[in-house]
C-alpha cells in the first residue's frame, strides 16, 4: 500500500510540477470571457445560451487537458526509464499501475472540481428554486 501511495503522490506533484493548475486557470479565464462575449451577442436566451457553451467548452477543455497530462507523463517516463525502473523492484505490476491510476484519477477530479467552480456562478439558488416550485 505505501508503493501505491507514493506512485499516486509523484503523479500528482508531476502534475503540479507540469503547471497543469495554470494552465486550467487559464482555460476557465478564456471560457469565461468567451461566453461573457456569446451572452451579449445572443439575441434571446442570453443567459441559456452562455451556461450552454460554458459548460461544453469546460468539459472538452478538461478532457483535452486530462488525456495529454497522461500521454505525455507516461512517454516521459517511457524514454526516461523510470517505467522499467519502477517495474525492476519488488513489488507487484498492479501496484504500479494501482500507484499511476490513483495519480491520474486524483488530478482529473482536482481539474474536474476547478472547471466545475464557474459553472456554480450560474446555478439557481435552493430557496430560488423552492420559491419557484412554490408558485
Amino acid at each position: 500500500m505505501p508503493f501505491i501511495l507514493t506512485v499516486a503522490r509523484v503523479t500528482v506533484l508531476e502534475a503540479v510540477r507540469n503547471r497543469l493548475l495554470w494552465l486550467a486557470g487559464i482555460v476557465v479565464g478564456v471560457a469565461l470571457g468567451l461566453s461573457q462575449f456569446l451572452n451579449q451577442v445572443a439575441i434571446t436566451e442570453s443567459l441559456q445560451i452562455q451556461v450552454a457553451l460554458l459548460a461544453a467548452l469546460l468539459r472538452v477543455a478538461a478532457v483535452f487537458i486530462v488525456a495529454t497530462f497522461v500521454i505525455t507523463s507516461m512517454v516521459r517516463e517511457a524514454n526516461d526509464k523510470v517505467t522499467e525502473l519502477l517495474l525492476s523492484q519488488p513489488v507487484p505490476r498492479s501496484s504500479y499501475f494501482l500507484g499511476k491510476f490513483g495519480g491520474y484519477a486524483l488530478v482529473a477530479a482536482i481539474l474536474a472540481a476547478l472547471f466545475a467552480l464557474p459553472l456554480a456562478l450560474f446555478a439557481p439558488s435552493a430557496g430560488l428554486l423552492a420559491r419557484q416550485s412554490g408558485q
